[in-house]
């Protein structure tokens, strides 16, 4: 029963953050609080699919614009934008200035406002920025660690958010997946930071401790402005951190001091 469990969360996991087909299962509640834990999963997954995408770019001689612009779409669609949406949503309502009832009515709010698109619009310039800077060295193993655990970090952050922090009221698929697994979250973003350093040195672990603190400040505003944790404030913290992690990393090593 255990094992069914642990199975059932790794493929609602799955078929939450990615768009691979696990087959149609419930939500149960015994089953939800596991979730957390194979996010991480998800982010090996989607940083897969970036890493080939850079590589075979590099490796067709494609032109740097084109390359970074598929890298971005690949990147964002094997998740199925979730996390995207999540970040459009969140921009939306921070920067609205509204009372706290009313931001979070936009937050759940389907349509989409102006700084959400105007969030979404900084975001694709930032990060095809640092993907055309790091544009040549797609092609070494290096880079391709990087792409692919990046995302992992990323993603075992928000699992240790999802796992510690009280949901916000009437996020009932939040406060479901809290529970047990705090020393397990802890430990992948400790892989995923020594997956870093393998990669590109210290470099990477300043650019990660850049991403960690401006991910913390980000997910402290949405706290104070939205009262707790949803689905859409994950989706923030892991775009947000992977975005300062990729600009930062390439003005390191663009620059060449670290």
């Amino acid at each position: 029963m255990a094992l069914k469990k642990q199975w059932d969360a790794l493929c609602l996991a799955l078929s939450l953050f990615t768009i691979i087909p696990m087959g149609k299962r419930e939500m149960e509640k015994g089953t939800a609080a596991f979730v957390p834990r194979y996010l991480p999963l998800a982010g090996i997954v989607a940083g897969i699919v970036t890493a080939a995408t850079a590589y075979g770019a590099f490796y067709f001689a494609l032109p740097a614009p084109l390359g970074c612009g598929l890298m971005l779409a690949a990147g964002f669609g094997i998740t199925g934008f979730i996390h995207l949406d999540g970040f459009m949503d969140c921009c939306d309502a921070l920067f609205s200035h509204r009372d706290r009832e009313r931001k979070r009515e936009i937050l759940k709010d389907s349509h989409t406002g102006a700084f959400a698109v105007i969030g979404f619009g900084c975001l694709l310039v930032v990060l095809w920025g640092a993907y055309a800077a790091l544009y040549p060295r797609f092609g070494g193993f290096p880079m391709v660690l990087i792409f692919i655990a990046a995302p992992f970090t990323a993603r075992a952050l928000a699992a240790l958010l999802l796992m510690t922090t009280p949901a916000m009221e009437g996020s009932g698929l939040a406060a479901a997946m809290q529970g047990g697994g705090k020393l397990w979250g802890a430990f992948c973003i400790l892989a995923g930071l020594v997956g870093l350093y393998m990669a590109a040195g210290l470099p990477a672990l300043i650019a990660a401790g850049c991403a960690f603190a401006v991910a913390l400040l980000g997910l402290r505003q949405c706290l104070k402005d939205f009262g707790g944790l949803n689905g859409d404030v994950c989706g923030f913290s892991i775009v947000l951190w992977e975005a300062v992690f990729m600009v930062a990393l390439a003005i390191l090593l663009s620059q060449g001091r670290v």
